[in-house]
């Protein structure tokens, strides 16, 4: 009982640090992004993932909104948006300050549904 408290308050601390960051570097960027341009602009943004992070820091916003009730779900919305944004940008090594805190996320998110899941 124990453990599934640990990597409950583990998960969700890590997840919302990151997250925080993550909304404090995005957040402006999408904001205007939406606000100066057309709505219909966003889904074009999942087409260029090469030196734009606006489509990954999107996948990791929904994965991390559908972590809440489906923590298996959302951690592969991240690992899949993370292994995107680091296969087309290989190029460049900066990319890895933004993969490496959202897969420890979906890692430990992915650990906690693994110890309900071995409760039952």
């Amino acid at each position: 009982m124990k453990s599934d408290k640990t990597y409950r308050s583990l998960s969700m601390l890590t997840g919302l640090i990151v997250t925080f960051l993550f909304l404090l570097i995005a957040g402006p960027k999408l904001i205007k992004s939406v606000i100066k341009s057309d709505p219909w602009q966003i889904p074009k943004t999942f087409m260029d993932w090469h030196d734009d992070p606006t489509a990954f820091f999107l996948t990791y916003f929904i994965g991390y909104a559908i972590i809440w009730w489906k923590p298996l779900w959302g951690s592969m919305i991240i690992i899949t948006g993370c292994s995107l944004y680091f296969f087309f940008n290989l190029d460049t090594m900066a990319t890895l300050m933004f993969i490496i805190p959202a897969m420890i996320v979906a890692v430990f998110y992915i650990l906690y549904w693994k110890d309900i899941r071995t409760k039952k």
